[in-house]
């Protein structure tokens, strides 16, 4: 009787770890993909800001655009 228990306790001791591991691993996978959006949106908006300053304030622009609406 006593190895029952023993066996139980080691299996409930087992769930509890790999449910543990399992919650870690979500919260990780969660955190990573987190950061991975919040890297690719700052990516994306240095691109758009970039993009922005070299056709507004690039000289040549400038020209082409003055050039247009004489």
């Amino acid at each position: 009787m006593k190895s029952i228990s023993v066996f139980a306790k080691a299996t409930a001791r087992q769930e509890a770890t790999a449910e543990i591991k399992n919650t870690k691993k979500k919260a990780e996978a969660k955190l990573l993909l987190n950061r991975n959006f919040t890297l690719a949106l700052k990516k994306r908006v240095l691109v758009l800001r970039n993009s922005f300053f070299i056709l507004f304030f690039n000289p040549y622009s400038m020209g082409l655009l003055r050039s247009r609406s004489q």
